[in-house]
């Protein structure tokens, strides 16, 4: 009988014990929560573009970015920068980047052996339009005095030892390239692309590569 009662006082307990107070709402002035920092170029000037003619039907122009974001006030590189006009102004849409991939491979030389092959609609509607990433090409290439007459790698399976002293001495000839080994970065290019769509004036970013 006991424990019937005792079961019975902490059932009434439980059912009189106050309800919990809900979670507050957040207001709806409250600030939202902060988004990620986007990928930037620190207010970097953006380049002014004077396009010349250059490799028959293409236009050429050098662009002016940061060496560094961090400092994008500080020193300058020039890029080297081209592009095919579209071929029919009046239904033009805008630019279109094209990036051959890598590492090492310039922009302006594949653009003027490509172009042709793309379709006829596209050419019509896009300027085509490529640049040699930073330390390649016509854009601040790096220097590695002496590398040509390094001798070869070999293999890093078979030698090893040869392949990995071959590479550290390619390394040390173009350590005379100084400070811009360090800035020369897939971020560092993808922040040029940015500088060089917005001197195009495209709204977005059109990009093939």
């Amino acid at each position: 009988m006991k424990r019937v009662l005792l079961a019975t006082l902490l059932l009434l307990a439980a059912c009189s014990a106050p309800a919990a107070a809900p979670a507050p709402a957040p207001s709806p002035n409250s600030p939202p929560p902060e988004a990620p920092p986007a990928l930037g170029t620190n207010g970097a000037a953006v380049p002014v573009l004077r396009w010349a003619p250059c490799h028959g039907s293409f236009q050429c122009t050098p662009a002016t970015v940061p060496l560094s974001y961090r400092e994008p006030r500080g020193a300058t590189i020039t890029l080297s920068v081209i592009r095919l006009a579209a071929g029919d102004p009046a239904r033009r849409l805008g630019s279109l980047f094209v990036n051959f991939g890598g590492p090492g491979t310039d922009g302006v030389g594949e653009l003027t052996r490509f172009a042709a092959r793309y379709p006829p609609e596209l050419r019509a509607r896009f300027d085509l339009v490529s640049f040699d990433p930073r330390g390649i090409g016509g854009s601040a290439p790096i220097s590695c005095p002496g590398a040509d007459r390094l001798p070869p790698a070999g293999s890093p399976l078979r030698q090893p030892d040869a392949f990995f002293a071959a590479s550290a001495a390619t390394g040390k000839a173009c350590a005379a390239s100084g400070a811009l080994l360090t800035h020369l970065s897939t971020a560092n290019v993808a922040r040029d692309l940015e500088l060089l769509r917005q001197a195009t004036g495209d709204a977005a970013l059109n990009f093939y590569g």
